[in-house]
């Protein structure tokens, strides 16, 4: 019986095969050698525009689920794939680093919102959250909002970055189920009393990011009266101006010397206290004076509050007065910037002992100054705290003051390890130096699980080396370690590398946590490293210290059986090892993108867990040749479910390199140099995705769309990524167009590719849905010549199709000069260079002194040698543009070229596709004799003897007979 999937596919591969069957008659008559080619490698422009809604949703912790329709889930190196880790234990939750997302979804897109309308100006999909109507406008232009342009049933609204100016009286009172009303950086300068008008059920407004200060123009009284409901409401980043600018306006904001609970400076007219009694989130501008007085105690609800403090200039111990009548769990700080404004009181958060999270961002007031107004928080519970560049500013600190904040010592750090923190992040503050036992307490021993040190200047020397200090906090679940690009504006310092120290310097750098184990005897000294017995996760990346991690004997780490990922990114020498790293049996993840990596090559052998590896623009640029064959590498990884190989200037790889990962599913091969598909397909039986985007491949041939067409049998869904390849739709590649408009495989862009057509116009392979029709310009030439044939015997009808096939080219310019007078061969003079020269760059020599000595010299002949003309750019579009502009083509065909040079190929696919009827002899070659047997057929089919002068030694001159065999070669037919 057939299967369901083979009897939809039947009448799409019943066209199919007709196609091919017409393909076959012709395809030995009608190649693409006569076809003046323009093909790019790199560059193909396609805009696409993805099918559904481009849906914007804001960050405030609502609960608004939203899906665009044909949305891509965006990994590392621009691979869009969505991947599941589903092993023994409890799938890993999503992990997000420096450039990488491994998220753990379904292998399979999310399904898509039906789109129920499409106004031109709006997009609408059905509200999931509200059971209702979600209409998002996002981007419109829109100037004004009317409530004729919404449906009534609409229940949450998106008018995000559109040129609004102000928000007039009932505008949306029609859309009484309105739930959810976002209107972010949309330029709104004013908003009338009753805008809000008919909301009653409103519970998440957010109008952050436009220009609406706190005076009366902005915010009327009376304005929140309307909406009961309302539970979140942002409006904050709305002081685009100093203070100062919008002050006068506001004249009834006061003045204070201290804050108190009876204190209250935000203005009466801003009635969010006295009309929101709901409200759990809120998002606020800060007035100069920070005082959150007697107003705050009137929102009981309020547990998630952020203020944008870029106007203080002043802060008191009691600040946050206010708050400590309210059930406030998460207090955000944002951008202290005002130069004014040096530090915070050490006692600002004592009011708020109770928070469970607590944030600054951009407090620039130095990290040691941050910490000490942590102290209110000891014994209490607080959960999380993230400190996001809180160094010193650049203009407010001598240099001296700068770097010694940079140093996190144990008085520094005392109140901050006595917290019972769950996640703690230190990012971006130019942290460089901790002092040994600076992290450690009993307190964290017990609590702390999440540590984020990214964006800092740490390492592995001394006082840098923090990984070493961690083994303690048996809690530790995920540890983040980066420092910025080396283009980030940072302060360096110099301290003695790991690279140049012995063992015993390395036990103490440790303070013992390296140790030798003697118990197992081994040919090479093994040393063991203890981890934080529960950490998951490790993230290092843009280390700027020499050498990340160096060793010459065995490494155990110790207490690392918990480990599952492991992010080693951009990190100019992050591995060099002549031993083995043993106790990661149990790491599923590894990323080592942009990294230098030395390694032997049973290295690999002790991760049999691994399921996801990253080698992405791996350095050295040879390492599959010289440090680890990609074979060799896999070998013991069984499990291996995602590889990423891209970018790393790939042009082949063993043909059976994945025999051992039978479980292989996501292959990522972009941004490599292969021409076809570079390994036998029939060992991954589970691969679903193959990522082949922007490599050097024109066409597929039948084996390979044969082989992918049974894939897709095999496995039920595959999916095939070619853009930015340099597809060509020529008669002699017809199938492979035929194939792309007819397969059940499932194509990137949908399959709608740029390629290069017979006449050299680029075209959309969208626009080729006649395959049928295709054909016919092909066939033309044979018909006529099989219609000739025919009125001939049978002897001349043979003898004709002989000749028709050896002389092709010459009979199709003959055919043409019979019917278009004007058509004539193209001469020296109709191109920028008279000869091509493609050689490889260790014939540099002998192609200077010997060959262009007697081209430009004797013959006065204009050459092109890549090494002296070629400019700046893609090699392989560079190299085209060269052949196009030749009159004549010449190859140097040593063993050298055909052996290792790896443009090799290319060059002779572009010589061999630039023959046409307008130019029939463009293409010669200098042939070693002992390479004879080693040219491609494809190059032999546009040679004929008078276009191969053979050589018996490159390092010899030309002899006479040579010389007069190039004469002949050059001159016009």
């Amino acid at each position: 019986m057939m299967s369901s999937h083979s009897a939809t596919m039947q009448p799409k591969f019943f066209r199919l095969a007709l196609v091919l069957y017409w393909a076959n008659l012709t395809t030995q008559a009608t190649t693409s050698h006569g076809s003046n080619l323009t093909t790019t490698s790199h560059g193909s422009n396609l805009t696409t525009t993805p099918h559904g809604s481009n849906l914007t949703t804001t960050s405030h912790g609502s609960n608004l689920t939203t899906t665009s329709h044909g949305s891509n889930i965006t990994t590392s190196h621009g691979s869009n794939i969505i991947t599941q880790l589903t092993t023994s234990h409890n799938n890993p939750p999503s992990v997000t680093t420096t450039n990488h997302t491994i998220p753990p979804a379904p292998p399979t897109a999310p399904p898509p919102f039906p789109m129920t309308r499409d106004s031109g100006l709006c997009q609408e999909v059905p509200d999931t959250t509200y059971n209702g109507r979600l209409i998002n406008c996002t981007g419109r232009g829109l100037t004004r909002v009317d409530q004729s342009m919404f449906a009534p049933d609409t229940t949450s609204l998106i008018l995000d970055g559109n040129n609004l100016t102000a928000l007039h009286n009932s505008s949306l009172s029609r859309l009484t189920r309105l739930r959810f009303l976002s209107i972010r950086y949309s330029n709104v300068q004013g908003i009338q009393v009753d805008f809000l008008f008919g909301l009653s059920q409103l519970e998440h407004l957010d109008l952050e990011g436009n220009s609406l200060p706190l005076h009366q123009c902005a915010f009327p009284r009376d304005l929140f009266r309307n909406t009961p409901s309302l539970r979140r409401l942002y409006i904050a980043f709305n002081t685009r101006n100093k203070y100062g600018d919008w002050e006068k306006t506001c004249t009834d904001v006061k003045t204070m010397e201290y804050c108190n609970e009876t204190s209250s400076q935000y203005p009466e007219y801003l009635d969010i206290f006295e009309a929101t009694p709901r409200l759990e989130a809120l998002s606020l501008d800060s007035l100069p004076q920070l005082c959150l007085g007697a107003e705050f105690a009137k929102l009981p609800a309020l547990t998630n509050l952020t203020l944008y403090c870029a106007s203080v200039e002043q802060a008191f111990n009691s600040s946050l007065v206010g708050l400590q009548k309210v059930s406030l769990r998460r207090l955000e700080l944002v951008q202290f910037s005002n130069i004014i404004f040096s530090f915070l009181p050490e006692n600002i958060f004592q009011p708020v002992q109770s928070l469970e999270e607590l944030v600054i961002n951009k407090c620039q007031v130095g990290n040691h100054n941050t910490l000490k107004t942590l102290w209110p928080f000891v014994n209490g519970t607080l959960r999380v705290l993230k400190l996001n560049d809180t160094k010193y500013s650049r203009y407010s600190e001598s240099p001296a003051v700068t770097l010694k904040d940079g140093i996190l010592t144990r008085r520094a750090t005392e109140a901050l390890v006595n917290i019972c923190l769950h996640t703690v992040a230190l990012s971006n503050n130019k942290i460089f130096a901790i002092e040994p036992e600076a992290f450690i307490s009993e307190t964290w021993e017990r609590c702390l699980q999440t540590l984020d040190l990214s964006g800092n200047q740490l390492g592995l020397s001394s006082w840098r080396a923090i990984l070493f200090q961690l083994h303690l906090l048996s809690s530790m679940e995920d540890i983040t370690l980066t420092s910025p690009p080396s283009t980030y504006d940072m302060v360096h310092h110099d301290f003695s590398s790991i690279t140049n120290e012995t063992s015993e310097q390395i036990n103490s750098i440790a303070n013992g946590v390296i140790s030798p184990e003697t118990a197992t005897p081994s040919p090479r000294p093994i040393a063991w490293i203890r981890f934080p017995p529960k950490v998951r996760y490790v993230r290092i990346s843009y280390l700027t210290v020499q050498s990340f991690i160096q060793f010459r004997c065995t490494w155990r780490l110790v207490d690392a059986g918990h480990v599952r990922a492991i992010y080693a990114v951009n990190i100019p020498f992050f591995l060099y090892s002549r031993g083995r790293l043993l106790g990661l049996e149990n790491l599923q993840i590894f990323d080592v993108t942009g990294s230098m990596m030395d390694v032997e090559e049973y290295f690999y052998d002790d991760f049999p867990g691994i399921e996801v590896l990253v080698m992405s623009a791996i350095l050295p640029v040879d390492y599959f040749n010289t440090v680890v064959p990609l074979e060799r590498l896999l070998r013991n990884m069984s499990k291996l479910r995602y590889l990423d190989l891209s970018n790393n200037q790939l042009n082949s790889i063993p043909r059976h390199a994945f025999r051992a990962n039978a479980e292989l599913r996501y292959l990522i091969l972009s941004k490599n140099r292969f021409s076809s598909i570079p390994f036998d397909v029939q060992d991954s039986p589970h691969l679903t995705l193959l990522d082949l985007s922007d490599n050097a491949i024109l066409h597929l041939t039948e084996r390979e769309m044969w082989v992918l067409e049974r894939q897709l049998d095999r496995v039920g869904q595959f999916t095939l990524r070619l853009s930015g390849n340099g597809i060509v739709c020529l008669c002699s590649t017809i199938k492979f167009v035929a194939w792309l408009q007819l397969t059940n495989v499932r194509l990137d862009r949908g399959g709608n590719y740029t390629c290069t057509s017979q006449s050299g116009k680029i075209k959309a392979v969208a626009e080729m849905h006649d395959v049928m029709a295709l054909w016919r310009p092909c066939v033309g030439s044979l018909s006529l010549t099989t219609a000739i044939g025919l009125a001939s015997t049978v002897a001349l009808t043979f003898l004709s199709m002989y000749l028709g096939w050896r002389f092709k080219t010459s009979l199709m310019a003959y055919f043409l000069q019979l019917v278009a007078p004007q058509f004539r061969q193209m001469r020296p003079g109709d191109y920028e260079y008279q000869v091509f020269v493609g050689y490889a760059d260790d014939d540099f020599n002998f192609v200077k002194d010997t060959l262009a000595r007697f081209l430009e010299d004797d013959m006065q002949v204009k050459t092109f040698l890549h090494q002296r003309d070629l400019g700046i750019g893609y090699a392989d579009q560079l190299f085209y543009d060269a052949i196009q502009a030749s009159w004549r083509v010449l190859l140097v065909l040593t063993d050298t070229f055909l052996r290792r040079y790896d443009m090799a190929n290319i060059l002779m696919k572009y010589a061999s596709l630039s023959v046409s009827v307008v130019n029939q002899g463009r293409v010669f070659v200098l042939l070693e004799r002992s390479q004879i047997p080693k040219v491609p057929s494809f190059l032999l089919d546009v040679l004929d003897d008078t276009k191969i002068v053979i050589l018996d030694d490159v390092n010899r001159p030309l002899n006479y007979e040579q010389k007069q065999s190039i004469r002949r070669c050059l001159e016009p037919i």
